[in-house]
This record gives structure tokens, sequence and C-alpha cells, in this order.
């Protein structure tokens, strides 16, 4: 898989953001107030924020093209309950697993 210039920074950005998160959880895709949670909800909501659009109005799959990914590519490395090397509630070790899948992502 090849990803273009526009999904790389996209990418890094991501991991920007996770990295900062103070409630990163990947076992969810949003907190019960709303806020998003896991690698996906914060693609989501970094789709959303770019776009100005509403983080409910945003869907999976847009998200996944957004970010050059295909439907048929097997996700849960990076948006499964276990993804990004079972980040769990760590923004920092999702983010070093995006920038470490992007060095061999090129």
């Amino acid at each position: 898989m090849s990803l273009s210039p526009v999904h790389v920074r996209r990418w890094r950005h991501l991991a920007r953001i996770v990295e900062k998160s103070r409630r990163y959880n990947q076992t969810t895709v949003y907190h019960s107030c709303g806020t998003p949670a896991c690698l996906m909800g914060h693609a989501m909501a970094y789709k959303a924020r770019v776009e100005k659009r509403d983080f409910y109005d945003i869907t999976w799959n847009e998200t996944s093209l957004w970010l050059g990914l295909y439907a048929d590519v097997d996700h849960d490395h990076l948006f499964g309950l276990s993804g990004c090397n079972n980040a769990g509630r760590s923004g920092k070790k999702a983010a070093a697993y995006v920038r470490e899948w992007l060095k061999q992502n090129p």
C-alpha cells in the first residue's frame, strides 16, 4: 500500500492528536460525553473539524478513505479493540504505533 503525501500528513497529524489526548481509549469509539476516544474516534473528529462538519455525521468508511485506506484492507491492527499494538488507554503508545506503521507503508 502506498499513501499519498496528503494522507501521510493526515496520519502524522492524527498521531500528534492522540499523543496529546488525555482521554485516549482504544476500547471505544467515543466517551459517553460524546468526545472521541480511540484512534478512529479521533480520526473522525479530526476529519469533522477540517471539513467543518458534525462529528456524528462522519462515517467510519469515509474516514478510512480520507486517511488513504481502502475497504478491502484489514484495519484491525489500527482500529480494533487491541489496535495500535494494544495501546489501551495510552495515546503515546498509539502515536508511536502509527508512526512506525507509516515507516513501513511509505
